[in-house]
Parts: C-alpha cells; structure tokens; sequence
C-alpha cells in the first residue's frame, strides 16, 4: 500500500482545481517511486506489473502536513514531501509503498501525534 497525505486548504481555502489537486499527488508519487525504483521492494511491486493500493489521507493545511513528514521522519517511514516548484510550496506526501502491515496502523500514527486528518480514499 502506498499512503499519500495531502492539504485540503488547497480546494478548501486556495480554490485550487481537483486537477491540480492530483497532480501533486502524481508527482509525489512518481518521484518516491523513481527515487527507490532499485530497491528489492519497489522492484518486487512492480516486477509482475503488480498494483500496489493507494490510501489517500487529507489534513487540514502546511502546519498538519509538516507535523505528518517530522512524524514520520521519527517514525522512520520514508517518505517524499512534494514542494511545488517554482512556488516553494508544501502540498502533500507520499510513503514509500509497504505491506500493508506496516502501514496498518498509518492513521494511529497521525491522530497519537494530535495530527488532524481524515481519510478520502
């Protein structure tokens, strides 16, 4: 399963498009993926054209997402935090893909931190 986490200030608040919205969930995505494209496990995901399933988490804005990337950095969860460029600008994260026992417990990490989140997909 792979876990992204992204603002939802960004429709809420900053009118931003759904387009848009999955864009940077696209490009979070795409660049955990291609940064551990020679792991064992990245490999073995995709090995077989394997789908890995997607869990798709929202907090309420950048204070939220930054608390999510120190709470996982502590956790030692490898994540991509996707700074939109030329912006400079926070808007989500994406977990390195893991069984889904690893990540099973992914929504008490967040809410033990006193993270505010929902889970959208």
């Amino acid at each position: 399963i792979q876990c992204i986490i992204i603002r939802g200030d960004l429709a809420s608040t900053l009118k931003w498009p759904t387009g848009a919205l999955v864009a940077q969930a696209c490009h979070a995505s795409s660049a955990m993926n291609h940064t551990l494209r020679h792991s064992d496990e990245i490999k073995e995901v995709f090995r077989d054209k394997k789908e890995a399933s997607v869990a798709v988490f929202e907090v309420s804005g950048q204070e939220d997402l930054l608390a999510a990337s120190d709470v996982l950095k502590r956790q030692q969860l490898h994540h991509k935090l996707w700074i939109e460029q030329p912006d400079n600008f926070e808007t989500c994260i994406c977990v390195k893909i893991a069984p889904e026992a690893v990540l099973k417990d992914f929504g008490d990490i967040l809410e033990t931190n006193k993270i505010s989140f929902r889970k959208v997909v």
